[in-house]
C-alpha cells in the first residue's frame, strides 16, 4: 500500500455563469407601453367613471379632511397604545415594588420574632 494518489479537483462552474435574466437585456423603450391608442382615452373615461360613483350625488365636491381624518385615527391609536403600555408598565412596577416590600418585611422582621 503507497501514498494516495493526489486527486484533481473539478473546476466548478461559475456562479456568474448560472445567472438567467428574467427580460432581454436589448429592451427597447417601447416594449413596455401599451400598443393600443385608444387604450388610454378607454383608461382615463373609466377612471372618471369610478370617481363618479365614489362621490355621492348630493354633494359633487369631496371633503378635504378625509386626510386629516386618517391622520386623526391614527393618532388616537398611537396615544391609546401609549396609554395602555404606560398603564402596563405602572402595574408591573408596583407588582415589583410590592414584592420587594413583602420579601423585606419577612427578611426583615421575621427574624426579630
Amino acid at each position: 500500500m503507497g501514498r494516495p494518489r493526489p486527486q484533481k479537483k473539478a473546476p466548478r462552474p461559475s456562479p456568474l455563469a448560472q445567472v438567467q435574466f428574467t427580460r432581454p437585456i436589448s429592451a427597447t423603450p417601447e416594449m413596455g407601453l401599451v400598443r393600443d391608442p385608444e387604450f388610454w382615452k378607454r383608461f382615463s373615461a373609466a377612471a372618471h367613471q369610478a370617481e363618479e360613483k365614489e362621490i355621492p350625488q348630493s354633494s359633487s365636491s369631496r371633503d378635504s379632511d378625509d386626510g386629516d381624518h386618517w391622520l386623526a385615527q391614527q393618532h388616537r391609536e398611537k396615544r391609546r397604545c401609549r396609554c395602555i403600555c404606560l398603564v402596563t408598565t405602572l402595574i408591573v412596577a408596583l407588582l415589583i415594588t410590592a414584592g420587594a416590600v413583602v420579601a423585606w418585611y419577612f427578611t426583615k422582621y421575621r427574624k426579630l420574632k
